[in-house]
């Protein structure tokens, strides 16, 4: 990391609602032990970040230290995009996932106007909270909207991830803390 973004990490103090990151190296910093130690003590609201060094792994652990309640407690929104995909799959072992049919599940995310998102993969905190997994790249302005490519994607997916040995690679996460 850049020894201004290590100084910004290290001594600002102001509350933060977004933080935007283009090609971080979170491991890049002398006070890391892991490229996941910086996304663990930031208290935020929404995360931005292109092209970040994390592995399928790290997305693991950052999902099942929130699932815990250990961290990100305030935590609404992530948004990590990726030149090379990660496997769903991989990032979501042992966090419980559930795909969800966007022809059937539907939820409203509140922020300055509605949004809704249909499907996506649910995962659940210990206390109950709920984080979507936005897996059509598809918002919703109308309630009983619903676009044919993204039911069809999801026909694709739900065979990919029911499938023992296919891996389901994608570029983007978005997920939407409830």
């Amino acid at each position: 990391m850049s020894s201004l973004f290590e100084v910004f990490r290290n001594r600002f103090r102001k509350s933060i609602n977004t933080l935007t990151l283009l090609d971080t190296d979170f491991s890049d910093s002398e006070s890391s032990n892991s490229p996941l130690d910086f996304l663990f003590n930031i208290n935020i609201e929404r995360i931005i970040s292109h092209n970040p060094n994390l592995s399928a792994e790290d997305l693991n652990l950052f999902l099942r230290s929130w699932q815990e309640g250990k961290t990100n407690l305030n935590l609404k929104q992530v948004k990590f995009i990726f030149w090379e995909g990660k496997d769903v799959k991989e990032v979501l072992k042992d966090c419980g996932g559930e795909l969800m049919d966007p022809r059937e599940t539907k939820i409203k995310f509140r922020e300055r106007y509605d949004i809704w998102y249909r499907g996506g993969i649910h995962i659940r905190r210990n206390d109950g909270r709920l984080a979507v997994i936005d897996t059509s790249g598809h918002e919703y302005w109308k309630e009983d909207e619903i676009y044919e490519e993204h039911a069809l994607k999801y026909l694709e997916d739900h065979e990919i991830w029911n499938s023992e040995n296919s891996p389901w690679y994608e570029t983007m996460f978005v997920i939407h803390f409830l």
